[in-house]
């Protein structure tokens, strides 16, 4: 059966024009006061320090904290898929992932720098950051940022296509929080809550949320013709179609201010649970595991009015484990029980300066350094603790120049033990033609080092066998953009063209003159890239806000001319967000075009991933005392939606995406 949205769209444009017909003059300096200070939305991904969202160097979009309140508790990739420029994938129960302008080449995306208050949370061992394992709670969540474009001159390596950075909550004076519980269909549970107590110079917040769903009865499906040892058999599929699933977060973060210094340190930690994998012909995992735990502490001294000092030490924590595989017993014991093939621990230290030198002249610049200690893994190849450093140092100088123009250079230079020496450099030319624009071009380059997996694995599973390569060389990419930013208070827009190429993206190829099914990692050809991201927002009232944003891509492969794989052509959100009285809410219609899947393990698919459409809608109505009645509603245009392929634990098995829509009762105080 298919379903369509055109209802949907009909009625979104009957809103917009009963609210356009009641629109006064009144009504009108209103919007346009508050869409001024939307665009005025401090952001800081793309400088290091805050600016209004009109004056970024960069491609961004940010979701505040209002935004979030009307879009509702939904989880965090689809929050992100109604973002220009964002590719999102649910690959399995396990993992939510997400890429920047189709770098999600053979599927893995691999390119993205996720942050939550400042610390990095790439995966340096196989190279993702599972959006799902965040430790952060829907109630925490003060903002997210998206900086589109190579980012590593100011966050290092493995920000090759842009930085997403979710900024936590701070307490008010006084107390505050709320809690949330809702009923799911098909059989599920989610909730939530945060407190917030505060005083004059001090603050304290945490947070919980859990989620627990039943099998989703949505099935498996092969996607085109792979070897029989990639292959699934029927009671393979019927196992994987047990996806339950159980997760849960917390969070707490505590600040306090002494003169002109102030202290925090936050702590956060996430467990996921998820059904049967399939990882080849011979084996399937029962269920998987993943646990994160974060640590933070940090100091900021505002020396003088124009300087300012930041320093900030992380520790992060991840492991990853299965049920028992008896199967798999002759290659790591451990599997006779529940073992952790990934386990691993990163410890950051890093020193930021923000010294506005002149009124002409502002320089942000910083160092910082890693170490990384991996536990070894005979069930991946890790016969050896595995043990890396990185360091690195970046400097940042903004000209504000005659005629409203201004200039922002930068670069970083760092060396890893995985990636060698390299540097970074950016060049950025601004000019603000009124007080209501802002048209920028810029030059942006960023490196992805290699992964413990691809350069330090000899791993060997079944018929499959993957061989690590010490030789390879880090990625680079580098891009050529044109943005403009225009708001009249009524109308804004938010439009960038870029053209880039990725330079020896680690590909996993099949070994020349070795057994079938022997693959290496390998650096690959350079893939060009050019695109629009484009985005309209109109308020017709006050308290009521519809957009529209596309995305146009065009990711080349150089060995035959076509698309690269994943690298989706056009996608596009038709959204409207609002706030009236007692009531708030948010509708969401994504599309994403029909995307070209090739290869993976060396064999070719043969088959395209299908044109997508989904729904998410959320509607709150406030009661008194605090009270609240909402639902959600995450709604496909189809029954089997498929959302991904290419990564580890379903290399060839096309994942439906999840339907589910929910009642809940809320209380804030």
């Amino acid at each position: 059966m298919s379903r369509t949205f055109r209802p949907t769209g009909i009625l979104i444009s009957s809103l917009a024009a009963a609210l356009a017909a009641q629109e006064t003059d009144e009504s009108a300096a209103q919007r346009r006061e508050a869409l001024l200070r939307l665009m005025q939305t401090p952001v800081e991904a793309s400088s290091r320090y805050a600016q209004g969202l009109l004056e970024s160097p960069q491609a961004t979009s940010v979701l505040t904290r209002d935004d979030l309140d009307r879009l509702g508790p939904l989880p965090l990739v689809e929050l992100l898929r109604g973002l220009p420029g964002v590719d999102a994938h649910e690959l399995g129960s396990l993992g939510d992932f997400v890429g920047l302008r189709g770098s999600l080449i053979q599927g893995n995306p691999t390119t993205v720098q996720i942050l939550v208050d400042g610390a990095p949370f790439h995966n340096p061992i196989a190279g993702v950051a599972t959006l799902s394992g965040l430790p952060v709670p829907w109630e925490l969540i003060d903002r997210i940022e998206v900086t589109r474009g190579p980012s590593s001159t100011l966050h290092g390596a493995n920000a090759v296509t842009g930085v997403i950075s979710i900024r936590t909550r701070r307490a008010d004076t006084g107390q505050s929080g709320e809690f949330r519980a809702e009923g799911l269909h098909p059989r599920g549970f989610r909730g939530g809550g945060a407190l917030r107590v505060g005083g004059e110079k001090w603050g304290f917040v945490a947070g919980a949320e859990g989620l627990s769903v039943d099998d989703s009865g949505h099935s498996y499906q092969v996607l085109g013709n792979p070897p029989p040892s990639l292959r699934p058999t029927p009671g393979q599929l019927e196992a994987t179609s047990h996806d339950a699933q159980r997760k849960r977060r917390a969070f707490l973060r505590g600040d306090a201010q002494f003169g002109a210094h102030q202290f925090w340190f936050s702590g956060g930690g996430s467990q996921i649970f998820s059904g049967a994998s399939f990882v080849g012909a011979i084996y399937t995992f029962p269920y998987s595991t993943s646990d994160t735990t974060m640590l933070q502490t940090g100091w900021s001294w505002r020396a003088t009015p124009a300087l300012r000092w930041e320093a900030q030490l992380n520790r992060l924590g991840f492991r990853q484990g299965i049920g028992p595989v008896p199967a798999l017993a002759t290659v790591d014991p451990a599997t006779l029980g529940e073992s952790y093939p990934y386990e691993y621990h990163r410890e950051q230290g890093s020193l930021l300066m923000d010294w506005r030198a002149t009124s002409v002249v502002r320089i942000v610049g910083g160092l910082d350094g890693a170490r990384l200690t991996g536990r070894p893994s005979p069930l991946i190849g890790l016969m050896e603790p595995t043990h890396e450093r990185s360091a690195g140092i970046f400097a940042s100088a903004d000209f504000n120049l005659p005629g409203e123009w201004g200039l922002s250079l930068g670069a970083r230079a760092e060396r890893e033990t995985l990636g060698g020496s390299r540097v970074s450099p950016r060049l950025i030319l601004m000019w603000k033609p009124s007080g209501q624009s802002h048209l920028r071009a810029g030059w942006f380059t960023s490196t992805r080092s290699p992964q413990v997996f691809e350069s330090r694995v000899n791993s060997s599973l079944g018929p499959i066998s993957n061989r690590p390569n010490p030789d390879l060389r880090p990625e680079s990419a580098d891009t050529f953009e044109v943005g403009y930013r225009w708001s009249d208070g009524v109308w804004s827009l938010d439009a960038t063209a870029f053209s880039g190429r990725l330079r020896h993206e680690i590909l996993r190829l099949p070994l020349a003159g070795a057994p079938p099914g022997t693959n290496q990692f390998q650096n690959g050809p350079s893939y060009p890239s050019r695109g629009l991201e484009g985005e309209l927002t109109w308020w017709p009232r006050p308290g009521w806000v519809l957009g529209l944003n596309a995305t146009w891509l065009h990711v080349e492969d150089p060995q035959t001319g076509e698309l690269a794989d994943y690298a989706g052509p056009f996608r596009a959100n038709l959204w409207t967000r609002f706030s009236r009285g007692p009531w708030l809410g948010s509708l969401t219609l994504h599309h994403t075009a029909r995307t070209r899947v090739g290869a993976y393990q060396g064999a070719t698919t043969g088959e395209d991933r299908a044109a997508f459409t989904r729904l998410n809608g959320h509607l709150a109505w406030n009661l008194p005392q605090g009270l609240r009645l909402f639902a959600t509603a995450t709604l496909l245009g189809a029954p089997f939606t498929p959302q991904g392929s290419g990564f580890t634990t379903k290399p060839f098995v096309m994942y439906g995406g999840q339907e589910r829509w929910g009642l809940g009762l809320g209380w804030t105080f």
